[in-house]
């Protein structure tokens, strides 16, 4: 894959995100984030479920707002991280213990949300693509590639992208009530 566009590292720090505080892996998240929304569309294909052009439309308009959105979020959640950087530099050595570990706590969860703002970007741009693809197979399409990709990879990614905006949002909470 061209080394421009290649987003596993992306995918990659999203999913190494999904942990409990003491960084061990948190089950519940992954079932959450990726089983449950799997399970939604997979149910699409098989009750032979359609999703109509509306739906489509604003899974369109869903997909380019929540990309233009965090494009400007992910600079403000750099921008941050940066000057978090900077005042831990600044501090001496050996300044106050538990202050510095504060800063470097909320820090990690700004990189953290920093990749979990990335994924999203790249989940909204992939449910504006099939959800375009489906568009073009039009609603009632009996195509394979429509009823056994498009569809699902439309819910899915509709699911996955709604419940990490829900995280991305208490997690923002969280570093800008956290002093």
């Amino acid at each position: 894959m061209a080394n421009k566009i290649d987003i596993r590292c992306i995918l990659q720090d999203h999913l190494h995100s999904l942990v409990y505080t003491d960084g061990k892996r948190n089950i519940w998240d992954l079932l959450s984030f990726f089983l449950v929304p799997l399970l939604c569309a997979l149910l699409f294909p098989l009750n032979g479920w359609s999703i109509n052009n509306d739906v489509l439309n604003t899974f369109v308009n869903m997909g380019s707002i929540f990309t233009a959105l965090l494009i400007s979020v992910l600079v403000m959640i750099f921008d941050q991280c940066q000057k978090l950087t900077d005042k831990l530099k600044s501090l001496p050595v050996d300044y106050d213990y538990a202050y510095r570990k504060s800063l470097d706590d909320r820090r990690a969860l700004m990189r953290q949300l920093f990749a979990n703002i990335s994924y999203v970007i790249v989940v909204s741009i992939f449910l504006l693509v099939f959800s375009l693809l489906q568009q073009f197979f039009g609603e009632e399409s009996k195509h394979w590639f429509s009823i056994w990709v498009a569809k699902p990879a439309c819910v899915f990614f509709a699911i996955n992208l709604l419940l990490t905006a829900l995280m991305i949002i208490k997690r923002t909470y969280i570093c800008l009530t956290v002093s």
